[in-house]
Formats: C-alpha cells, sequence, structure tokens
C-alpha cells in the first residue's frame, strides 16, 4: 500500500490520499475504520503501476472539522511503510547530502554511505547557498534552506542572504542506473530545495525512473512567508500548480 499524507495532520479539513491494492469492501470498511475522525469524499479504480499491481483503488478522505488524528492511528500509519519487501536482505542505505555541516552526522550512522556530493544532472561544480530566511534571526548552529546553482547562474542575485561554498554536483541519473538494477527494490526520498524539478525530467529522459519502485518526494514552490508579511517568498521560483503538474507527469508515467 502507497500512502501520501500531506495535509492531514496539520490543516482542519486538509485531504488524505491513499492508493491500496485490494478490490474487497472488507478492506475499504477495515482501512476507513482506521480514520474515523475523517469523511470519504470518493473511492475510485485507477490503472495500476504495472503487471504486479494493475488494480488500484484510489480512497480520498477529508480531516472532519474540530476532529484529532490519534496517536494509535499514526502509529497504524507508520506500520503501512513497513511493507515494503526486503527478500531476506539488508537494504543498501545512501545519502546524498551536499551540506558539510552533517557529514559528521551521516559518518557515526552504521549502514549508511554517505556520497557527499550534490545530486544533479550532469556532473559539474556547483555553487551550494544555505539561505537564510528574511527578518529572522539565526541562532547558533541552526542552519538556513540549502540549494544548489549553477556556478554561472545569477538566479539568486538580490534575494541571497546566506552563505556560498562550491561542491561536485554528478549526474544522478546515470549514477542511479550504474548502482541498481531491475530486479532490486529501490526506494527514494527526494528532498533537494527545489531542484526536483531538474532530477525527475532527467529520471524519465535517461530512463532511470523505471529503476525505482517507490518515491517520497517534497515539491517546493513559492508561498507567502509568516516573517514577512505582504510579501512573496524569494526561496523557490516555481508555483504550486507546476509542482502538481510534476507530482501528475510521475503517475502518468
Amino acid at each position: 500500500m502507497a500512502v501520501r499524507i500531506d495535509f492531514i495532520f496539520g490543516k482542519p479539513e486538509g485531504f488524505f490520499v491513499a492508493h491500496v491494492s485490494a478490490k474487497d469492501n472488507y478492506s475499504l470498511n477495515s482501512f476507513l475504520d482506521l480514520f474515523n475522525s475523517c469523511k470519504l469524499i470518493k473511492s475510485l479504480d485507477i490503472e495500476g503501476y504495472n503487471s504486479s499491481m494493475p488494480f488500484i483503488r484510489e480512497i480520498v478522505l477529508q480531516k472532519k472539522v474540530g476532529s484529532e488524528i490519534h496517536s494509535d492511528v499514526i502509529s497504524r500509519i507508520h506500520a503501512l511503510f513497513r511493507g515494503i519487501p526486503k527478500q531476506n536482505r539488508t537494504f543498501d542505505v545512501y545519502a546524498i547530502e551536499a551540506d558539510k555541516a552533517f557529514y559528521k552526522e551521516y559518518s557515526v550512522k552504521k549502514g549508511v554511505k554517505l556520497l557527499p556530493y550534490a545530486a544533479w544532472v550532469r556532473n559539474e561544480t556547483l555553487r551550494f547557498e544555505i539561505n537564510h530566511d528574511p527578518g529572522k534571526k539565526v541562532k547558533d548552529k541552526e542552519r538556513g534552506m540549502g540549494r544548489i546553482q549553477p556556478v554561472k547562474s545569477d538566479s539568486s542575485s538580490g534575494s541571497f542572504n546566506g552563505e556560498v561554498d562550491e561542491i561536485e554536483g554528478f549526474d544522478f541519473a546515470e549514477w542511479l542506473k550504474s548502482t541498481v538494477t531491475e530486479k532490486d527494490f529501490v526506494v527514494m526520498k527526494m528532498d533537494v530545495e527545489g531542484t526536483e524539478f531538474d532530477l525527475i525530467p532527467r529520471l524519465f529522459e535517461t530512463g532511470a525512473i523505471c529503476l525505482i519502485d517507490e518515491i517520497f518526494l517534497e515539491c517546493h514552490y513559492s508561498r507567502w512567508q509568516r516573517c514577512c508579511p505582504g510579501q512573496r517568498s524569494s526561496k523557490y521560483e516555481k508555483t504550486y500548480g507546476q509542482c502538481l503538474d510534476l507530482f501528475t507527469s510521475l503517475r502518468d508515467r
């Protein structure tokens, strides 16, 4: 079962979308019983991902006003993600990290292979920018938002308020193709501060997207900042609609 939980815990009347492979009403009702603080908006059958999962039921729930999601339900949601097949093997875990501030932390994590580079669309030197929120006081040891830019890029000029470092970027799609095979079960968590709009199309272009079984993707878009009433954030250039288009493109492929 693949589940995406975006807003249900933070917003009244937030939505929760789940994709399940079960067809029968018993399974559906059992699933709904987990979320008695929500109302069912719709349930429909959609085309599956591949031959091993040709049938998918999409369930859309909405959080009721004034209701709470109890901790036992959250625990059950976490349990859903423990169904990823291991085939009696231990996962090989790779952490691709552009921010040097976290290298020491990764060095003590057992079973994690650190790649101290930036995931990118080609092999080249990049600018790594730590940009702090305007109007926000930076405390000791507090990190701002990190993003990568081509060295010659001036897209951040006039809006950058932080520190700059250089880091080597590598072709993530080609690395993936040389590291895993179609027989491997690959889970990818991508939180790359806007670079997803470069990396996802590159995965399509190279065919590397077909090697990934599960993607947990955070999409970054321009939005209002609490610290600056009436001013548009300069962090990201993309819109919320473009994020939805990105997710739609993943489903279509």
